[in-house]
């Protein structure tokens, strides 16, 4: 696909403006156009295609350019993947969608922990530990001397680490698609990297992402009934 649509080119310009640029965007149209197993794909189990397209740019640069973490943004999704934020449901969950709606609230751009480098405290090894919940996982043995978590104490090497800027933004479905006294439903939207800060309350947006869920409840005790939020 990349070598098809001429992808190489703003590889090339991603490799020289790294780490200050970590986008590639892509339009749907020419996936379409493409391959249908690749939209199907996209379809079906659309974080585990994006994350093995982003592996594979990885790859393709040279190890010495150290280039760790690339996002594939993708546009101009059709509008059969438009869904009204009052009409999300559980079958939902997982797909990729696009809403449409105004931003009522923003939350300060904070840094995420993606990547964590773990020292272990009795050989010294540094162990990298990717991050998916919202609590900080430690490695589940050190690499270095094989003793398990719980046999041993890991430390957070913070410089050797990898951030991202993260945010929270909640959408509120457009006035018009408002009816009679109904009241106007919304969705939480986490956005990440240079996604952040580029929208202030008010704002009409179109944003494309995948439907998540999160169990509600404190911690340790989560309920059967979830919440849902959109992973631009």
């Amino acid at each position: 696909f990349f070598l098809q649509y001429g992808y190489n080119v703003k590889l090339s310009l991603l490799g020289e403006k790294y780490p200050d640029e970590r986008s590639i965007y892509v339009d749907f149209r020419e996936i379409e156009k493409f391959s249908d197993d690749l939209v199907e794909a996209l379809t079906k189990t659309p974080e585990e295609a994006l994350k093995e397209a982003e592996d594979v740019i990885i790859k393709k640069f040279p190890e010495e350019m150290n280039i760790r973490l690339v996002h594939v943004r993708l546009k101009n999704l059709p509008d059969d993947r438009l869904r009204e934020i009052r009409h999300i449901r559980s079958k939902n969950i997982g797909e990729l969608i696009t809403i449409e709606g105004i931003v009522r609230q923003v939350t300060e751009v904070r840094p995420k922990l993606v990547t964590g480098a773990f020292e272990c405290q009795s050989c010294g090894h540094v162990n990298y530990k990717e991050q998916i919940s919202e609590t900080l996982e430690f490695p589940a043995f050190c690499e270095g001397c094989n003793r398990k978590k719980g046999e041993v104490k890991f430390k957070l090497l913070e410089d050797y680490s990898i951030f991202l800027d993260s945010q929270k933004i909640e959408i509120q479905e457009n006035p018009e698609e408002i009816r009679g006294g109904e009241q106007p439903q919304r969705l939480q939207v986490y956005l990440e990297d240079d996604l952040t800060g580029l929208v202030v309350p008010g704002d009409r947006v179109r944003i494309t992402g995948i439907l998540k869920t999160r169990p509600r409840g404190p911690r340790g005790q989560p309920s059967v009934v979830f919440d849902i939020y959109l992973y631009a």
